[in-house]
């Protein structure tokens, strides 16, 4: 095994010299840098030693592909590891010796992370004498993922010169199959397949059907009922009664003049993807505004980082006032990110998205540092401050502590824990209820007030108010937009209860002078909306206040909010 001197440490346990065929380990799913190599590999592609190798390849693992098949073994190494959820790669590539000649790779990889580091250990075959006529699925009968590519890129050449226009791809998959092979074994699982297979070649007779790869497959029709096919293939997947969530997802794409078919393929699996997590869609159509969503969704998730670190991410303030004072008692601090490509983009864009991909701990935690720095600043002009509230995710207490997270800072910049109030979601209260419960006592015995957002959006809100101490509820004002006086019997009941029970309560969304009026008969203690300010950056925020005259609550015995 030859060595490349660079500063990437491995573990001489993942890999064995004696192994036969080639053997590499890189480093980095973005750089591929090369760090061990086996003669095989640096004689595979025609190099002397691995010296000449390394120059060869440019010292990346990327540098052995063809060019143009870099982006999809790429893209399939990603994919893999998605779906799959575990660390084992396949792939098959193109590689270009040092004298021209081309190499048909199989390429079998373990990702492993070390010290914060990713690295890939390879094994990999040459697979030159097995020609693409050969990618048959050993379970299913049908054609694999390159010899599906290569039979539709020809069929769809001969038939737009025929002036056939109407050609679709259909991506097919099963959410969780993962999870159904756990369940139920891999002998089941492989019996699944089949029968996916047979449905497909069924519905679809003489036309062309691959299984990809693991359980998602694609389809090239000229003819397509989309709704039709999607509701008969969830049929056929619900008569096998295995319950959970084991549901089908169908994408569609319509194959443009000059489309590649890799690519292709790819769009049709990105509009199955768009609904993977919706329980109430079974089917989507690839369409120009879905691949411009998409587009978004992309660029958000990967310059998240960018965001953070350039500030684009800033945060943004609203006032509450409380309700007998008509004073400025707190602030709610909400996030705004205000991009140099996309301009403003909403939170009810960005969330979902770094919700879906856990990154909301990283935009959460971002967020704290960002208050506490406000605050402190303020403190040290001399300048009166109120408590600030901000939510915390569910993703939150999954990805990491948030408590921990929230008190270290807090303390770092010298902040009094009451300065601070904690928003958890009536929904994740319910879905994460030891959790939730163990992280309140942590933030109660350290003096930090934990609120209820959202209440009464859920089914369990009784329960909650039941089960979890928390010191004040947030009610949305659309809880009584029809204006009802059911709705009024229902707000102002439910702010009595609160009351008896010891928990102070702050509707959302207050709009208008009526509302103020019917909140303040009711005895709610705080109030907040547009009716006293939108969200804004905190110097322009605290200016309006000043000049419509609102002052500030001054003691910090008024953040101690009991009950009246």
């Amino acid at each position: 095994m030859r060595s490349n001197d660079g500063e990437g440490k491995l573990n001489k346990d993942h890999y064995r010299t004696d192994m036969p065929g080639g053997y590499l380990v890189y480093r980095g799913m973005e750089e591929g840098e090369i760090l061990e190599a086996n003669d095989y590999v640096v004689k595979l592609l025609g190099c002397k030693d691995f010296k000449e190798f390394l120059s060869y390849t440019k010292d990346s693992f990327w540098g052995m592909i063809l060019p143009e098949d870099v982006k999809e073994t790429k893209a399939e190494i990603m994919g893999q590891l998605e779906f799959s959820g575990g660390d084992d790669t396949y792939v098959c590539f193109r590689a270009k010796a040092k004298d021209g000649g081309i190499l048909f790779i199989e390429s079998y990889g373990h990702r492993v992370l070390e010290a914060q580091e990713v690295f890939f250990y390879v094994f990999l075959i040459d697979t030159a004498r097995k020609k693409i006529h050969d990618d048959i699925d050993s379970i299913t009968g049908l054609v694999g993922r390159n010899r599906f590519i290569d039979q539709v890129s020809r069929v769809r050449d001969l038939n737009w010169m025929a002036g056939n226009f109407d050609q679709y791809l259909l991506y097919v998959n099963i959410t969780d199959f993962k999870h159904f092979n756990v369940e139920y074994g891999s002998e089941k699982g492989d019996e699944a397949l089949v029968k996916i297979g047979q449905f497909l070649k069924g519905y679809f007779p003489n036309q062309f059907i691959s299984r990809f790869y693991a359980d998602h497959f694609m389809v090239y029709t000229d003819q397509v009922d989309l709704e039709d096919f999607a509701d008969r293939f969830f049929q056929e997947v619900t008569s096998w009664k295995v319950g959970g969530n084991f549901l089908p997802k169908v994408g569609c794409y319509k194959i443009q003049g000059k489309d590649e078919i890799r690519d292709a393929c790819e769009f049709a699996k990105m509009a199955g993807d768009y609904i993977k997590k919706d329980v109430s869609r079974i089917s989507c159509l690839y369409t120009r505004e879905l691949g411009e969503k998409l587009k978004r969704k992309e660029y958000i998730i990967t310059h998240l980082g960018q965001a953070l670190e350039q500030h684009y991410l800033q945060a943004y303030y609203q006032p509450v006032i409380r309700t007998f004072s008509g004073k400025l008692c707190s602030l709610e601090a909400l996030c705004r990110w205000i991009d140099p490509v996309l301009g403003m983009i909403s939170p009810g864009e960005f969330v979902p998205y770094l919700e879906e991909k856990n990154l909301l701990f990283q935009l959460d935690s971002y967020m704290v540092e960002e208050v506490c720095k406000q605050l402190r600043t303020q403190l040290d002009l001399g300048n009166e401050v109120v408590p600030v509230s901000m939510n915390i995710s569910r993703n939150d207490f999954i990805e990491g502590d948030p408590f921990s997270i929230i008190d270290q800072t807090v303390k770092e910049y010298g902040l009094n824990p009451k300065l601070i109030c904690i928003e958890i979601t009536e929904s994740a209260a319910i879905t994460d209820q030891s959790l939730i419960q163990e992280a309140m006592e942590h933030f109660h015995e350290a003096g930090y007030e934990v609120w209820m957002d959202d209440y009464g959006s859920g089914y369990s809100s009784l329960n909650v108010l039941k089960n979890f101490e928390f010191d004040e509820i947030k009610i949305d004002m659309a809880f009584i937009r029809d204006s009802s006086e059911r709705a009024k019997i229902i707000l102002e009941s439910t702010i009595n209860m609160a009351k008896n029970i010891g928990i102070c309560t702050l509707v959302e969304g207050a709009e208008n002078q009526d509302q103020i009026n019917f909140l303040t008969s009711i005895g709610c203690e705080k109030i907040q909306g547009y009716y006293y300010g939108k969200p804004m950056p905190y110097e322009p925020l605290m200016e309006e206040i000043r000049r419509k005259g609102i002052r500030l609550e001054k003691r910090l015995k008024s953040q101690l909010d009991s009950p009246g």
